[in-house]
């Protein structure tokens, strides 16, 4: 069985938290990136990106 793993942060965090924390974020998120259970990691794009689909009666 496979899962995925969605971290969120919200606009503005990591301007928000002190140097120590971001490093202990880094260090979290390249921890996880290293497991060897873990098939790949990438960053999201900023939700300005973000497209919305909608379908109805399942057409696109």
């Amino acid at each position: 069985m496979k899962y995925a793993m969605f971290i969120h942060y919200k606009p503005g965090y990591h301007e928000a938290v002190s140097e120590d924390e971001q490093e202990a974020v880094v260090a979290d998120h390249g921890a996880l990136a290293q497991d060897p259970h873990a098939r790949s990691s990438a960053q999201l794009q900023p939700i300005e990106t973000a497209t919305t689909l909608r379908g109805q009666s399942g057409n696109w």
